[in-house]
């Protein structure tokens, strides 16, 4: 589907200035490496990410919501989730672990008020193998009023959470240019790559 929509695949300056900004966190040897790679939904940090994988050798991708949601979903908690890191930190030697499409998850410990839990257990994670954590998901912006589904803010992600280890991936003008050049379409002021996907199709 997405070869379908995209005809070519230029990363946006957004997208280039968060993988650079990732690229140099994981350089600098924090002693509890996991960090959080996060934005609005649609602009762009699963096709950002996987272009930074392409660039680490040591590195492992994990689609929870495609292959992992059953597994973890039910009865989700914040225990549950953090047994899942540790289960997949010990699989693996000095790699990069991207686990990716967190949104469910992270949405349904937000609402059953675990997250803060989480992410300050998170931010404590020492690897016993000397890997790397990456959790990508999804926050609205603190300006938007419209929070249908309760998903939680940066303001309030910062509360639980260094900033050290959070990269944002924004989503501008000039984006929204590169982005429909890559569907073939005319670039209008669009929100997000969903937008302009859905005028693709």
């Amino acid at each position: 589907m997405m070869k379908q929509i995209f005809r070519k695949t230029e990363l946006t300056e957004s997208q280039k200035r968060s993988i650079s900004e990732l690229r140099s966190k994981l350089k600098k040897g924090f002693r509890r490496p996991s960090f959080i790679f996060t934005g609005s939904g649609g602009y762009g940090k699963t096709f950002a990410v996987r272009q930074l994988l392409k660039t680490i050798s040591e590195s492992v991708y994990y689609n929870i919501s495609r292959d992992h949601l059953n597994e973890i979903f039910e009865n989700v908690s914040s225990d549950k989730l953090l047994n899942f890191i540790k289960k997949l930190d010990g699989e693996y030697n000095n790699t990069l672990i991207v686990i990716d499409e967190c949104d469910p998850i992270i949405l349904q410990l937000y609402q059953n008020k675990e997250l803060g839990i989480f992410l300050s257990t998170l931010g404590r994670f020492s690897s016993i193998n000397r890997n790397k954590i990456l959790i990508v998901f999804s926050i609205k912006e603190d300006t938007d009023n419209h929070n249908n589904f309760n998903i939680p803010s940066f303001n309030g992600l910062l509360s639980s959470y260094g900033r050290e280890k959070i990269v944002v991936l924004e989503f501008n003008k000039d984006d929204v240019e590169v982005i429909a050049d890559n569907c073939g379409i005319m670039p209008e002021p669009y929100n997000n790559i969903y937008e302009i996907i859905n005028k693709k199709l």
